[in-house]
């Protein structure tokens, strides 16, 4: 993806990586699991030399976990390799950094270096002591209050600052969940297929009116926890039994929910209605009987 600065935190894997991390440290396992856990997540920067944030990956690990005092001798090392060998900071110019740049990431490098060095002060971390709640339920029927413009009310905002927004109600979008589970035994993750088009009628659906609805695409993995649940006003309408035949028809490769589990990637990206051509895109259908069971 390249970077946009030279500090260790100035890309798109960087930041995700950070998130991630900050997700895992809740579960309550060991650090040579956690680590398998993160690679399992980032499957092509965890493994692969050559890939261009195969050292970011490695490098922000080990800051993340000396920073939360998780000891892990063999991410150190790793790191300490990367940097003492110029691996790094040959891959940064390979993808375009120019010497000016490649002197400051130098020199985040030599102070990463020094903190690796640096005994680990372990710290108690506060850990999950159950699987994350499921809110819904495979072949939960779903609907949600959407703007003119499409858009779902925005879950990081309270109520009384999302008032302040000037956000209004025209129309009702609706979704099934076509899988849930937990990823790692313990997050909660999602898999909706969202209806793409505003109903004519801007009624509270019914579920009949949702079964001769046109045009559903299946989304992203996400997450929901209770307060964005309750903030974006989702609504279980119905539960409907799906064909796991037909679901997996219509859907050979649905997301496995590591991805949004371990970066947390809320179910409000994904609530909204879109006015493209859908029948363009293969993962999506047209009714929702072609996945239900008869």
């Amino acid at each position: 993806m390249g970077s946009w600065g030279a500090g260790l935190y100035s890309n798109d894997i960087a930041l995700d990586l950070k998130s991630a991390v900050a997700a895992i440290v809740k579960l309550p396992f060991e650090s040579e699991q956690l680590i398998k856990m993160l690679a399992e997540a980032f499957p092509e920067e965890a493994s692969h030399e050559a890939n261009e944030d195969y050292t970011t990956f490695w490098l922000v690990l080990a800051d993340q976990f000396h920073k939360r005092g998780i000891d892990c001798p063999d991410v150190f090392s790793r790191s300490l390799e990367i940097i003492d060998s110029h691996s790094d900071l040959q891959m940064q110019e390979s993808l375009g950094m120019d010497a000016k740049e490649l002197k400051k990431r130098e020199k985040y490098l030599q102070k990463l270096r020094s903190k690796l060095c640096q005994p680990v002060i372990e710290k108690p971390l506060k850990t999950l002591k159950k699987p994350q709640p499921l809110l819904m339920k495979q072949g939960d029927v779903i609907l949600f209050p959407v703007s003119s413009d499409g858009k779902s009310i925005n879950s990081y905002y309270s109520e009384s600052e999302f008032q302040k927004l000037n956000w209004n109600q025209s129309n009702w979008g609706a979704a099934v969940i076509v899988d849930c589970g937990h990823v790692f035994e313990y997050l909660a993750y999602y898999c909706p297929i969202i209806q793409m088009r505003c109903l004519e009628d801007n009624r509270k659906p019914t579920l009949d009116m949702l079964q001769g609805a046109v045009g559903w695409r299946l989304a992203p993995a996400v997450t929901c926890n209770k307060i964005h649940f309750r903030r974006m006003k989702i609504d279980i309408l119905a539960n409907i039994k799906l064909d796991q035949k037909k679901l997996q028809k219509q859907f050979p490769t649905i997301p496995n929910g590591i991805y949004a589990a371990v970066n947390d990637i809320t179910i409000g990206n994904e609530l909204k209605i879109y006015a493209g051509p859908w029948w363009k895109d293969p993962a999506q259908i047209e009714f929702l009987k072609e996945i239900v069971a008869s």
